[in-house]
């Protein structure tokens, strides 16, 4: 089974049903070299090596891509959090705390194996988009909070998630308009 890595506010955000959508660069690189030169179209029957679920991008100059998303609809996959195993074989989450283990330190989400994982969620449409198509309430179903400013107002739901964004993908920053998929869930189940 695939996982999906999340930061612990956004696996708080998952687990309250609060977040149903993510938004992920898996198998874009290439096309975000030039972003707006390409233009996507869906697989809409089998055509080998393509499938349903896949994408064409095209380049304004007329060469194709085959982009397979890393999840597909109707895929269940599992939340993958930081987390750390006592010597009891207690596992604990770093979304659940505020300070590191007393007797440890937090594994990387990334190793986290599916035998440790609480939540799983049933992938129910992955698309792509340019990033900047968010809107406010895709924002708030990323599971964004609006953030108070210095002179006492707030962000919008679409700066918190700029703001989110560009903290994990500096490299393909929310400025640059980067091509992503769209990936939305529901919480299947919680161990």
């Amino acid at each position: 089974m695939k996982g999906m890595l999340q930061k612990p506010d956004m696996v708080t955000a998952t687990g309250e049903g609060r977040k149903n959508n993510t938004r992920r660069l898996g198998g874009l690189k290439e096309i975000n070299k030039d972003p707006d030169a390409w233009t996507p179209h869906s697989v809409t029957h089998e055509v080998k090596p393509a499938r349903i679920g896949d994408y064409i991008f095209m380049h304004q100059d007329g060469h194709a891509l085959l982009i397979r998303p890393l999840y597909q609809v109707g895929e269940t996959v599992y939340i993958k959090e930081a987390w750390w195993v006592d010597n009891d074989g207690d596992v604990y989450y770093k979304s659940d705390w505020e300070t590191e283990p007393r007797y440890g330190k937090w594994k990387s989400p990334l190793f986290l194996p599916e035998r440790f994982a609480r939540y799983f969620v049933k992938v129910l449409d992955n698309k792509p988009e340019r990033l900047q198509e968010i809107t406010e309430e895709d924002a708030r179903f990323e599971g964004c909070i609006t953030d108070r400013l210095p002179d006492g107002n707030y962000t919008s739901l679409v700066d918190s998630f700029a703001n989110l964004w560009n903290s994990i993908n500096p490299s393909y920053p929310f400025d640059l308009n980067p091509w992503c998929f769209r990936v939305e869930y529901k919480l299947e189940s919680v161990r």
